[in-house]
């Protein structure tokens, strides 16, 4: 089985130039995930078997899965920034004596959950609580954000201990298969948000979606927005949606990604271009996004019904020339700065997360960690749960 430890994460890539130094911007330098799978992968019809085989499909299933669609079932969101890293054995990990020297070692002042996979899922309960009392003990402030933690009177007395934040994330329901199969929509997560918020858990609704676009059509293309709007959850906060592929621009936009790249296609009726009603035709020659250097497009300017979010800085996340950042609800300052004063993303940097570095160099080699080495037995794991509307 292996430890949870602390990793590397936004932190590291999201810092500023200043006269003096480099200014550490995000909070999000150390993070840690339960799990090497998102539980969302797994259907509920399936979640059972899984649960019993130690965090995986049985060898029956996986041959009848492939055999009838070439490859297994994957739910996870649509937009998953981590699906390269998260599509593994979903089995928690466990708190260790390595997990333990990483705290005593680093001090962290912030500790993120939920890197790839999610903490919040009931299967990884007891993990959650040990956690939590490591980051109290060291007296290390966690980020959570969750879409699947059910409210808990006793996590959230840790929680309140803790002084962090807990932020529930709200998407696009068509993008969401997995998370919404189980139970955990929208709806219930503020729901859930609303009880840790009534009890007097530093809360927010944190809401991924298309900030170029007006309330009214990002809610006619699956995302919620107008319960979290009128939530008794005091913090609200976006994240610009990045559109990674051209699957997710046209979920996200409605407009396929080859014109928003591309908006003077349409001077002149090229062919193609009569498809988009004359709004949307409109919308496209506002050039809502563009191309960033590692190829995904981000939103380039913020819609009048999300203004107040850019007034207050309630974005975190980078929207034209401007990086936006919150300080994830923990500090008063919140900072917005031009994007030439980021500092060019170096890897490997911070010699208190050497486990990472190797494995990265490892693999820029072409190098492959036996898997078949010091393995230890993993014990099958079982839970039950289900959801209160």
């Amino acid at each position: 089985m292996l430890e949870i430890r602390l990793v590397s994460g936004k932190g590291d890539f999201v810092r500023r130039k200043t006269s003096n130094e480099d200014e550490e911007v995000c909070l999000c330098n150390y993070n840690a995930d339960v799990s090497e799978g998102c539980p969302s992968q797994v259907p509920p019809s399936l979640f059972k078997e899984v649960m019993e085989n130690n965090g995986k499909y049985s060898e029956e299933t996986r041959e009848r899965c492939i055999k009838e669609n070439g490859k297994l079932p994957d739910l996870r969101c649509t937009y998953c920034y981590a699906k390269r890293h998260n599509g593994k054995n979903i089995a928690p990990k466990f708190l260790g004596d390595k997990t333990r020297e990483d705290f005593e070692r680093i001090k962290p002042q912030f500790v993120r959950l939920n890197k790839n996979t999610e903490f919040g899922h009931p299967i990884y309960r007891d993990k959650l609580m040990q956690f939590l009392d490591l980051c109290n003990e060291y007296k290390s402030r966690a980020i959570f954000p969750t879409k699947m933690l059910e409210f808990d009177k006793i996590i959230a007395e840790k929680l309140m201990e803790n002084g962090g934040l807990l932020s529930y994330s709200q998407g696009n329901r068509l993008m969401e298969p997995g998370v919404n199969a189980q139970g955990f929509t929208n709806k219930w997560r503020t729901k859930q948000a609303e009880r840790y918020y009534d009890m007097g858990v530093n809360t927010a609704l944190t809401m991924a979606l298309d900030i170029t676009d007006s309330i009214e059509n990002d809610e006619k293309r699956g995302f919620y927005v107008e319960e979290v709007l009128n939530s008794r959850v005091e913090v609200k906060r976006i994240i610009p949606m990045k559109l990674t592929s051209a699957k997710v621009a046209l979920l996200v936009t409605g407009i396929e990604r080859k014109d928003l790249i591309n908006p003077l296609r349409g001077i002149g009726h090229i062919k193609g271009w009569e498809k988009y009603p004359e709004k949307i035709q409109e919308r496209i020659m506002s050039v809502p996004y563009f191309i960033r250097r590692n190829n995904d497009m981000v939103a380039n300017y913020v819609h009048s019904d999300f203004k107040k979010f850019e007034e207050n800085i309630r974005i975190c996340g980078q929207v034209g020339e401007y990086e936006y950042c919150d300080k994830c609800n923990l500090y008063p300052d919140r900072i917005k700065f031009h994007v030439s004063e980021l500092v060019e993303i170096e890897y490997a940097q911070r010699d208190t997360l050497q486990n990472s570095i190797k494995k990265r160099n490892r693999n820029r080699k072409g190098m492959k960690k036996s898997n078949n080495k010091n393995k230890v037995k993993e014990k099958a794991f079982k839970i039950n749960f289900s959801f209160d509307d």
